[in-house]
């Protein structure tokens, strides 16, 4: 492979040229117009022949300061929000002041004496062996293995009241299937869908089945009086 040869400089050639006193007119008319067919000819020879001839370059002057300033970039540096680095910071919405949380379901407010109305307007009284409604229910906080078939809620007397609220609601605006109902006498029967957890089957035949997961609760109520509540299936 042949190495390109070293381009040719004008100074050096006008240095070589005064040397040998060749500087006359004629000879730099004759220079000229070798210079032109060499530069035209050039070319040709080497697209042709493959020949690498040397070049003619000019020589650009060092540049020591004085020379035009160094373009400056137009474009914008480049912001947080493009760079992805800091990422903008996002202030969520604060709510208005018409706008007021929904109240905790299963606060109990009480009326009078041992008698308590939830967030959802259901009625604790006492009654029931146990002696009060709400004691009544917790019963069905825990498993009771002398019962046939005994549904017990998950979570604590809370959580109880909350889920009991949560039923009351759903059955007060939907109808079948989430919701079955049932009237005997003064007492109606909400047989109501949760579509979650919300205890398991417990007594006798829940431990045969290795207390299957209940997703339905019973409401039992008597106007808006509690008179019951537990899951079931």
């Amino acid at each position: 492979m042949n190495t390109p040869a070293p381009p040719v400089k004008p100074d050096a050639i006008l240095n070589l040229l005064r040397q040998y006193g060749l500087l006359k007119p004629k000879w730099v008319f004759t220079f000229l117009v070798l210079l032109l067919l060499y530069s035209t000819v050039g070319p040709w020879v080497a697209r042709n022949y493959g020949l690498e001839l040397p070049g003619i370059t000019a020589t650009q002057p060092a540049d020591h300061g004085h020379g035009a300033a160094p373009e400056k970039s137009t474009a914008s540096p480049a912001s947080p929000e493009t760079t992805g680095l800091h990422p903008p910071l996002v202030i969520p919405d604060s709510p208005s002041a018409d706008e007021s949380p929904e109240p905790v379901r299963g606060v109990l407010k009480p009326l009078g004496r041992d008698v308590y109305q939830s967030t959802a307007g259901l009625i604790y009284r006492p009654g029931s062996e146990e002696g009060h409604r709400i004691d009544h229910i917790m019963h069905h906080a825990r498993d009771d293995l002398d019962k046939p078939v005994h549904g017990v809620f998950d979570g604590d007397k809370e959580q109880i009241l909350m889920v009991i609220d949560e039923a009351w609601q759903i059955a007060r605006k939907n109808g079948p299937p989430q919701v079955r109902l049932e009237e005997q006498g003064d007492r109606t029967t909400y047989t109501v869908m949760m579509n979650r957890q919300i205890g398991f089957k417990g007594g006798q035949a829940g431990q045969r089945q290795r207390n299957p997961a209940l997703k339905r609760i019973k409401l039992v109520l008597e106007g808006h009086d509690v008179i019951t509540a537990y899951p079931t299936e």
